[in-house]
């Protein structure tokens, strides 16, 4: 319970929405002209020197490109493919394409005539070409849209990364019909997207089979229909495509056009189709923004001078925001942030402006960036990067802005807004492949995918990485986590013993701050000397548990003023007005515990690091080349690999810094209550405070203990081709695990486990292998969950199948020996009918007694049951009865083994009667009585 409420107390961060402070009465909203929005970084002097977005690497371009291009370096066209780590150049119809992380593998390719207008990369669809093409290079020239397929080959020097290779023909070619085409953009489904130059958007649709009409590629207008080539000549517009942006979680697609207008398509729930919904002109986006700035009070009176054109396009996904679908970048770096009408399952309807958010420069307190022009953007994590450039000065810059830096408070809109200046104008910006997207971190709930603030997901989510690109090199910057700003914090003041980092625990809530000391100090990648800072840092500044008063509402209690000669025993009338009733007011005050931030930011770092897959279904169904329908696992084995680690890493700063005892002793509400009213009741309110924290602690540990043996034993399911774990398993336990969350396996899931390590090992087993070392890794991950004794029930199986086969008696008899001595090791641990039906199969008969005897003494070690009989069986003698049917439950094999023997003889079958003696056989006094000796 208590995991489960830090998990909903993260999913209650205050949204985008509610930061802006937009309701259904309000309307669009403006921010960015406060002095909070934008507060002056000497507010904040612990955070004076951080540098929230650092340059790790500068890689200039390679000199054979520069040799070929000599002084026209400034004017070609440049881009990035981070989808593969390059960068590309085009010089008129030539193209050199590199890897920008190590300055290598440069490319050259001149095949084509033309002057090439736009290049991209992209995808391709599934089951369209050989698995060697993994992406698909697009290249538009003034005449035709050529594909080349791409393959990526990976080399021994890891310097160097892999080599790119094309295809040695053009896959697909087909004509420009006199449009030139301006950028182009694939999706992750495979889909090409053209902009062209008469502002429409077109699609490149390609097949693996060729069509009715021959054709496997053709150019389709999805801005006019299928007949717009037909009107082209009389239609073409000045207003070119200027970028194409799509939002992978809603499948929606916006188009920019050059003059600042902005068309909205829906591609469909599921990626596969393409209508246009909504269209705003440049003239619309500005008549919007100042209805909603007018409203305002402020210094002066906006106009159109203050809203240049939008000239970037960053799309908020799903996760990022359920409310908000893109945000429109001015020149002069005012984020409209529009909405696509209702949220999600809804389809997008619309494009309504509902914010304008002004940059730094209007407030009192902030950088001036009004008067830099803006010229590229991307958005991530919340974060905007910016890269300007001011042609009075020629001075260019990029821009961080972020509120990864500030507390996180409802209703506030607050950003950090940092600037680094740069030696070129930026060509373009990507985003570095360094983590999957946010969505892939978010939960699913009734709301649909909420991601949460960076706070959350932080420790299972890198640093995000930007390629920078000039017309000197590329440029690779990170942008740091509130976790790395902590450290960064911590490495400038050469630990946490200073009022800085106090204050950024007290700033951001100790409970969260706690959270991230515990990123720092559980993991293994950290250096120990920052995890040392981290773990100082969570004790000293963590707190103690305490008890705090809580006053309830004052209470009023009325009294009545009986009448003289008022008599209980016999009936009267209501009491009248002459005896009114006397308010009686009270103050009610209630102790309530308050947990330490250690305990909660424990809580909460164990609770960040299972939301994602907390309520997640264990597996789910797909259908496998041969067609019938198999289980595999909802979650990869690369993330549960990292999720034990974490949990492990957990676990180990928990063992290291907790005690080892066991829950305190809890007294009686009556002895407590005597205590708390006692002349030392607050030292006993602070004993039971802490004696609650520990208990809870306790739970803690056990609980992470036990998730990480549950996701290891699933990561090691998963490793050994799930699908065919669960083939034979029965209709209920298959409905079960369809039915069962990650949760529920962690809570009540250990029976399941226990089937599923019983297929495990039978798999092991059937293919005649070893399970030495699967027992051993089993032992290993999840000790709780496979005992030693199921370990050498495992050995003693495979043993009793290899004897089974064994020509060669002597070694048949030692290896029969071996099962029974370690039966006997692991007793009453064993499936005693499982065994000796084998030792019966191997006609090891002295096997099943001495296993069924060694049994039956080791679950009634003192006799009971002889004792019992010896009484006269009296009913009210329940451990000697218990005893008795256990021995009888036991000695049942014996008479089966008997029976088969019988039965093996050829005389006529009989059932033996299984009443036996239990006598000691070292202490026989009763010769008469058969003991287990004489059967």
């Amino acid at each position: 319970k208590m995991l489960e409420k830090f998990i909903q107390q993260d999913g209650m961060f205050p949204q985008l929405i509610d930061k802006m402070r937009i309701t259904c009465e309000s309307g669009g909203t403006a921010s960015g002209l406060d002095d909070l929005d934008y507060p002056c970084p000497t507010d904040l002097p612990s955070l004076m020197n951080i540098i929230q977005l650092k340059i790790i690497n500068k890689i200039p371009i390679p000199p054979e490109i520069l040799e070929q291009c000599g002084n026209m370096i400034a004017e070609v066209e440049m881009g990035l493919l981070t989808a593969i780590s390059r960068a590309w150049l085009v010089f008129n119809s030539d193209i050199y394409i590199w890897n920008y992380e190590t300055g290598g593998d440069v490319a050259y390719f001149d095949s084509l005539n033309d002057t090439i207008s736009a290049v991209g990369m992209v995808v391709p669809k599934r089951d369209v070409f050989q698995p060697c093409i993994q992406q698909l290079l697009v290249l538009a020239t003034i005449k035709e849209v050529v594909v080349f397929g791409v393959t990526i080959v990976e080399t021994q020097d890891q310097k160097v990364g892999g080599e790119l290779q094309l295809t040695n023909d053009i896959i697909y070619s087909i004509p420009c019909e006199n449009i030139t085409f301006t950028i182009i953009k694939g999706t992750a489904s495979g889909r090409i997207f053209l902009g062209g130059s008469d502002g429409n958007l077109y699609e490149l649709v390609y097949q693996k089979q060729a069509s009715w009409w021959g054709r496997r590629c053709k150019l389709m207008n999805r801005s006019r229909g299928v007949f717009s080539f037909l009107m082209v000549p009389f239609f073409i517009s000045d207003d070119p495509v200027a970028s194409i942006v799509v939002d992978p979680s809603r499948h929606i697609l916006y188009v920019l056009l050059n003059s600042g207008g902005i068309d909205v398509y829906d591609l469909g729930s599921k990626g596969d189709s393409v209508y246009r919904i909504a269209s705003l002109s440049h003239n619309l986006i500005v008549h919007s923004s100042l209805n909603i700035v007018r409203t305002i009070q402020y210094t002066r009176i906006f106009d159109t001078s203050d809203f240049a054109k939008v000239v970037a396009l960053c799309p908020l996904e799903e996760c990022d925001s359920a409310h908000f679908g893109v945000v429109g970048v001015t020149e002069t770096g005012v984020r409209l942030y529009f909405s696509t009408g209702s949220p999600p399952p809804h389809r997008p309807s619309c494009l309504q402006l509902l914010h304008v958010r002004f940059p730094p420069g209007y407030s009192s307190t902030s950088l001036v960036f009004k008067q830099d022009k803006l010229t590229k953007v991307i958005h991530k994590s919340g974060s905007f990067i910016m890269a300007t450039t001011n042609r009075e000065n020629c001075q260019d810059k990029i821009w961080c802005i972020s509120s990864d830096a500030y507390p996180v408070k409802p209703s506030v809109f607050t950003e950090d807004a940092q600037c680094h200046l740069l030696t070129a104008p930026v060509v373009s910006i990507g985003e570095l492949n360094t983590n999957s997207r946010i969505c892939d971190n978010a939960l699913l709930t009734e709301n649909g995918l909420v991601g949460g603030h960076l706070l959350v997901y932080q420790q299972n989510y890198h640093p995000d990485k930007f390629a920078l690109l000039t017309h000197q090199g590329v440029e690779i910057y990170e942008k740091l986590r509130p976790v790395d700003i902590l450290a960064e914090m911590m490495r400038d003041r050469n630990g946490p013993d200073c009022e800085d980092i106090k204050k950024y625990f007290a700033d951001h809530g100790s409970d969260q701050a706690c959270s991230m000391a515990l990123i720092l100090a559980c993991n293994n990648i950290t250096n120990s000397q920052m995890a040392e800072w981290a773990t100082r840092a969570f004790f000293l500044y963590g707190g103690d548990p305490r008890h705090t008063i809580q006053h309830l509402p004052q209470q009023t209690l009325l009294q009545y003023s009986l009448p003289q000669g008022f008599k209980p025993g016999t009936m009267s009338t209501p009491l009248g007005d002459k005896n009114p009733m006397t308010p009686i007011t009270r103050q009610v005050e209630a102790f309530t515990i308050e947990m330490s931030s250690k305990h909660n930011g424990l809580y909460l770092y164990l609770a960040r690091i299972v939301r994602q897959i907390w309520l997640k279904k264990l597996v789910v169904k797909t259908l496998l080349e041969d067609g019938i329908q198999y289980y595999v696992s909802s979650v990869s084995v690369k993330q549960l690999t990292e999720k034990t680690t974490q949990l492990y890493g957990l676990k180990v700063f928990l063992d290291k810094n907790t005690a080892q005892s066991g829950p305190p002793e809890i007294q009686s509400y009556h002895d407590r209550e005597m205590t708390l009213s006692s002349p030392t009741g607050m030292r006993a309110r602070i004993q039971e405070a802490h004696s609650q924290e520990k208990a809870s602690l306790d739970g803690l540990k056990s609980l992470v203990d036990h998730t990480a043996q549950v996701l290891g034993l699933w990561k090691i399911l998963s490793d050994h081709q799930l699908h065919i774990l669960t083939i034979d398993l029965t209709k209920e336990q298959k409905e079960q695990l369809e039915m069962f969350t990650f949760r529920e396996l962690i809570l009540i899931g250990r029976e399941l486990c226990s089937v599923l390590i019983s297929r495990l090992i039978n798999l092991y087993l059937d293919d005649q292998a070893s399970v030495d070392s699967i027992s051993a890794r089993l032992r290993e991950v999840c000790p709780s969950l496979y005992r030693s004794e199921d370990a050498a029930c495992s050995k003693v199986n495979e043993i009793l199948l290899k004897a089974k086969d064994d020509k060669d008696e002597e070694q048949k008899m030692l290896q029969l020996r071996q099962a029974v001595k370690m039966c006997k090791e692991v007793s009453p641990h064993i499936n005693l009918s499982s065994v000796c039906k084998q030792l019966t199969c191997c006609k090891y008969y002295e096997g099943v007694l001495e296993i069924c005897q060694d049994f039956a003494d080791k679950l009634d070690p003192h006799n009971l049951a002889q004792k019992f009989l010896d009484h006269g069986q009296l009913l009210d003698d329940t451990p000697g009865n218990s005893a008795y049917h256990t021995r009888i439950s036991a000695y049942r094999e014996v008479s089966g083994m008997l029976d088969e023997l019988y039965h093996q003889s050829g005389g006529p079958f009989t059932n033996i009667n299984t009443s036996f003696s239990f006598v000691d056989n070292s202490a026989s006094s009763q010769p008469q009585q058969p003991s287990m000796s004489n059967i």
